[in-house]
């Protein structure tokens, strides 16, 4: 059993400022929270209803000092943001994780408004090996609970950078040597050979309005995927999905 201001502290999570107050985060879902606590987050308590599916992440949980507390289906349902809940969730906290941009592959990503779309990127580059990304701060927040659920876990196995400052960082990676590509409806062919060599930065942008004229000015290359049918465009998380498989060498 839970206060019912808890559960209240809990509910408020759903919200960016008060994520950012807190410098704390919410999930929920089995497989997501086994991810988290075997990362390097730090989960402050895992609340869950007692179910011998559980036991796993309880054990986990235990040998790393992370406090429990059991919960009713109903408590439970409260406090999820699903329809149907699976009677589990942990409490982390914002990760202080310092990026030096050591790899040879990042993705850049401008104003990414749509919660799925952003997690569904993020898990592809996940699932492609990617390790580094810088998003700007005017994309959807990275902690909300849909880009979460989205991403599969994918949150807890890559170095996010979240920049004010999103321009001036394209132009550091610039300098380190990054050649700046931006993924553009007209730009050259994605699967040229030419692309697929040395320090990459790949930037995809806002579903709606595309790429900013600022980015548009620091990128040194377009590239599209070529269009064979009628649709207007791509999907961005389909887009990256497609770039990344031919750019990358699994």
């Amino acid at each position: 059993m839970i206060s019912k201001n808890r559960i209240k502290f809990l509910k408020s999570l759903s919200v960016k400022k008060f994520r950012q107050k807190e410098q704390k985060f919410l999930v929920e879902g089995r497989k997501i929270i086994q991810d988290g606590i075997e990362s390097n987050f730090f989960c402050e308590e895992l609340f869950y209803v007692p179910n011998s599916d559980f036991e796993q992440i309880i054990t986990t949980a235990s040998k790393k000092s992370v406090k429990l507390t059991e919960i009713t289906e109903i408590e439970a349902k409260q406090i999820s943001e699903t329809e149907n809940t699976q009677g589990i969730f942990a409490l982390f906290h914002f990760s202080k994780t310092n990026i030096l941009w050591g790899t040879n592959f990042v993705i850049a990503l401008e104003n990414i408004s749509d919660p799925g779309n952003l997690g569904t990127i993020l898990r592809t580059a996940d699932w492609f090996g990617v390790k580094e990304i810088l998003i700007s701060s005017d994309s959807v927040d990275v902690f909300n609970p849909k880009v979460i659920r989205s991403a599969m876990g994918s949150i807890f196995h890559l170095k996010i950078k979240i920049s004010d400052d999103f321009y001036n960082e394209i132009e550091i990676l610039k300098k380190m040597g990054f050649l700046i590509y931006l993924a553009d409806l007209k730009g050259e062919d994605y699967s040229l050979p030419k692309f697929k060599h040395g320090k990459r930065a790949v930037i995809f942008c806002n579903e709606a309005n595309g790429a900013s004229n600022k980015i548009k000015e620091i990128s040194q290359q377009k590239i599209t995927i070529p269009k064979k049918g009628s649709a207007e465009s791509l999907n961005v998380a389909v887009s990256s999905g497609i770039i990344l498989s031919e750019l990358i060498d699994l």
